[in-house]
């Protein structure tokens, strides 16, 4: 073998070296996944920005088992969900978190977590009322009459949503323009809920 062949032959067996070598270390690297994380505080009814949100590189297996459906873009957030209870910096952000959604459907969430008025729709508004015998639970649909000295009469011309419920006491969701009279009938007699159908 001639000088110039043993030196092309070390110099290959160098570069077939050199590429293992990064193979290797490559795959001793621990592999990761980025998940979105609040930059600081953040209010509820808050528009999810830019400004808010920040991508972070986790390490993949730890992220797999403490958030493994966390958000893994903030393009995903920004201009498209609003907060709906507060969270704290450094908070990572899950796709099954039910404060953080579509503010066009606030009415979709159901959690503790979020403030009560994030349950209310637009044109509506929360009225509490006692009523005997309820027998409704948050999210029924209820018809709401006045019962005053054996003469019973409809309050409203539709069924209204009960938000949150505790013994006889009731938070129902009713038009903006109803809650004058639903007010105006528990102060004139007892108040009497049958439940409805869902509403079509």
């Amino acid at each position: 073998m001639s000088r110039q062949q043993r030196i092309w032959l070390a110099a290959l067996l160098a570069l077939v070296s050199a590429g293992l070598t990064i193979l290797v270390l490559m795959s001793l690297q621990p592999k990761t996944t980025v998940v979105v994380v609040t930059k600081g505080e953040i209010q509820p009814f808050t528009p999810l920005t830019a400004v808010l949100l920040t991508e972070v590189r986790v390490d993949a297996a730890t992220a797999g088992r403490l958030f493994p459906d966390a958000y893994a873009s903030a393009k995903d957030l920004v201009g498209k969900k609003v907060a709906f209870r507060k969270f704290r910096s450094g908070e990572v952000l899950l796709k099954s978190e039910q404060a953080i959604a579509d503010p066009a459907h606030p009415e979709k969430l159901k959690t503790s977590a979020v403030p009560l008025a994030a349950r209310v729709k637009t044109g509506y508004a929360a009225v509490s009322i006692q009523a005997s015998n309820p027998g409704a639970v948050a999210g029924d649909f209820v018809l709401l009459f006045r019962v005053k000295q054996g003469d019973v009469r409809p309050v409203l011309s539709q069924a209204a949503q009960v938000v949150t419920e505790q013994g006889t006491s009731l938070l129902l969701m009713v038009r903006e323009e109803d809650v004058n009279e639903v007010l105006k009938a528990q102060a004139e007699g007892q108040l009497q809920t049958v439940l409805a159908g869902i509403p079509k």
